[in-house]
């Protein structure tokens, strides 16, 4: 079914518009992402001083293991009668299929609990993927495919970096499994400025996330806005 020419026109101008803006918007996304990444790779180092850094900071960052940073909680499965895809007691967080855009997504509850995260404790996967990591909104009890790191925020986007630059994937060397146990994790050497320092970077990249975040949604809203065009003036 057609209308008439000149309605085909403003009907086709109108969703061409709203292309052009998607696209705009994609790329305006994919920026702020690759700068993100950028950041990543100079604001961190494994040296004494990093490539990029703030005014007023000129220390040498100081290698420690990174369980002088942070707190580890190595994660241990419920029993499997105790699992639920309806919310229960408790948010039960396995592995990579748990978190989504860097956060704890409610997938399985538990009535057990065996090892715990706060509420703001890191969660890095131990197993296939190992070294992904995002943050948690909940108590949440951790499966043995995922530990639970205390640390503040400057040691989340270091641990970013970590697996952008796939550090863990020399412990799956050899293996069919890829997999990081406690000591891989507490063991790493790793380079940390004064905690002024840290927060600063740490304050950078909430920013930038924060951004992401927000022109993400305006592509999501864009997308849904054509679909309903396109639901609504077509029959």
């Amino acid at each position: 079914k057609t209308p008439s020419y000149f309605e085909q026109k403003k009907i086709g101008k109108i969703i061409s518009q709203i292309d052009t803006l998607l696209s705009l918007q994609q790329r305006k996304a994919k920026q702020l992402k690759l700068l993100k990444k950028a950041m990543l790779q100079d604001l961190f180092t494994d040296k004494n001083v990093p490539k990029l850094r703030f005014n007023g900071f000129d220390a040498n960052w100081i290698q420690c293991k990174l369980e002088k940073e942070a707190l580890l909680t190595m994660g241990q499965s419920p029993s499997g009668s105790t699992y639920s895809d309806q919310p229960s007691t408790y948010i039960l967080v396995q592995g990579n299929a748990d978190l989504k855009n860097g956060w704890v997504k409610p997938r399985i509850w538990t009535t057990q609990i065996t090892k715990l995260a706060k509420k703001g404790d890191i969660i890095i996967t131990v197993r296939a993927p190992a070294g992904k990591v995002g943050r948690t909104n909940f108590d949440v009890v951790l499966g043995r495919g995922v530990a639970s790191i205390q640390g503040n925020d400057f040691i989340f986007y270091l641990l970013s970096k970590m697996d952008m630059n796939k550090y863990w994937k020399k412990y799956a060397a050899g293996s069919t499994f890829e997999s990081i146990n406690s000591n891989d994790i507490k063991n790493t050497r790793v380079h940390v400025p004064n905690l002024p320092e840290q927060n600063r970077i740490a304050n950078l990249f909430l920013r930038l996330d924060d951004l992401i975040r927000f022109q993400q949604n305006k592509l999501n809203n864009l997308q849904k806005n054509k679909q309903f065009l396109l639901q609504n003036m077509f029959i």
